[in-house]
């Protein structure tokens, strides 16, 4: 029953990332082309993503209480009646709402796919591996919606490129109908509590190094939507190249999914902990000091490693110190780091842009990040003590996911 769980929730995931990031590359160049000003696209990227900091958590509660499938149906559902409604935008207001309702499909994605993961039978002992997959195939869907989204508005104009964000939204609806649902644990089990488990989980300390992870993963994203276009513009490089380019952040985040996914099973947590933020902050401050595209191609594809990293270890964190009953309210928890980071991070670089530079915003927040993983050993002391240690009921012997 299950042989095609986990190739379905792949394919669903990367083609929903197809539709989200073209989406994502078309609206900050869809705002400059109204002639928005710096501000006001930083508003668009930002406000939206705190509606996230709400459908994350309805998002969890929802998938503990009916079930992963149901979610992703509502999801998906969303992303296609965000194109329809990007394709009729004529103004900022216009394209507010559309936001809206990207941001709420964005933010009831993540908990189902990621608690279906883990709570596949046989998972739980190579949770990074299979998060890393995961976290690969999504950011291959990231790096073609990249690709083509900046290439659409000078071949077909914007209202045909909205139009094939809802074609694919309609797709996943489609995929989704072949994937199965996953059991209940015994006979008369019933789903988690809800909204109730949003606090029992939010007392439990390593989910905040989870989510701590979950903001640094998230930094890159949100300057995709936000400030890299708009660097990129200001340099001197094309709308083509432009989207090229800040594929690369994602091309990143599959080296780490599919390469070194595995490692983090492997490798101390602490260790992963440091390389990753390390890495995502130096190709962040880095990029202050450059213009040239090989370097930035090669900065953005350090950021998104790191930032990868990050990811894979934030869900691998978050399942294996959460009830399993309680996994959707967990994920939404640590999650909600990441819609955070898309509400803070687009502003922070506006405001540093606004009395600094825009170039200099890519130094300090970069050095900021460098600095919070060389704390990796502090905060993890911390965070994650010793009664963390012990071995969790989320691990079980070794063996290979059912179906595969």
């Amino acid at each position: 029953m299950y042989r095609l769980a986990l190739p379905l929730i792949y394919l669903t995931g990367g083609v929903y990332n197809i539709a989200l990031f073209v989406a994502v590359i078309l609206i900050p160049l869809y705002a400059l082309s109204l002639g928005l000003d710096p501000m006001s696209i930083a508003v668009l990227v930002s406000v939206p993503a705190a509606m996230q900091l709400v459908t994350r958590f309805i998002g969890g509660a929802m998938t503990d209480r009916w079930g992963e499938k149901n979610v992703l149906l509502v999801s998906y559902g969303g992303i296609a009646l965000t194109g329809l409604a990007f394709a009729g935008a004529r103004g900022f207001w216009a394209m507010m709402a559309a936001q809206f309702l990207l941001s709420f499909s964005r933010g009831l994605f993540w908990s189902p796919a990621q608690t279906y993961l883990s709570k596949l039978p046989g998972s739980k002992v190579r949770l990074g591996q299979i998060m890393g997959y995961f976290n690969g195939t999504t950011s291959a869907g990231a790096v073609a919606g990249l690709m083509v989204g900046g290439m659409l508005p000078e071949r077909v104009g914007y209202s045909l490129s909205f139009l094939g964000v809802a074609a694919l939204g309609v797709t996943c609806l489609v995929f989704l109908f072949f994937l199965p649902s996953l059991p209940k644990k015994g006979a008369g089990a019933v789903r988690g509590t809800g909204f109730g488990g949003l606090l029992e989980v939010a007392k439990i300390k390593p989910l905040y190094l989870a989510g701590i992870c979950a903001f640094v993963a998230a930094l890159p994203m949100s300057l995709v939507g936000s400030f890299y276009p708009i660097y990129l513009d200001d340099v001197g490089f094309s709308e083509d190249v432009i989207g090229i380019l800040t594929a690369l952040r994602s091309v990143g985040m599959v080296i780490a999914g599919v390469f070194l996914g595995k490692y983090v099973d492997l490798l101390s947590p602490v260790l992963s902990y440091s390389l990753g933020l390390v890495a995502a902050g130096a190709g962040l401050a880095l990029t202050r000091f450059t213009a040239d595209g090989l370097a930035l191609a090669l900065l953005i594809s350090l950021t998104g490693t790191g930032a990868g990293v990050a990811n894979t270890l934030y869900q691998t964190l978050t399942a294996r110190y959460s009830p399993e009953d309680k996994r959707g309210a967990a994920m939404a928890l640590t999650g909600n780091f990441w819609g955070a980071s898309l509400l803070v991070t687009p502003l922070v670089f506006g405001l540093i842009t606004e009395l600094i530079s825009l170039a200099s915003s890519f130094l300090i927040v970069g050095m900021a990040v460098i600095i919070t993983g060389a704390l990796g050993p502090v905060m993890f002391k911390w965070l994650l003590p010793a009664a963390y240690l012990q071995p969790q009921p989320a691990l079980e012997s070794p063996g290979r996911v059912k179906g595969e």
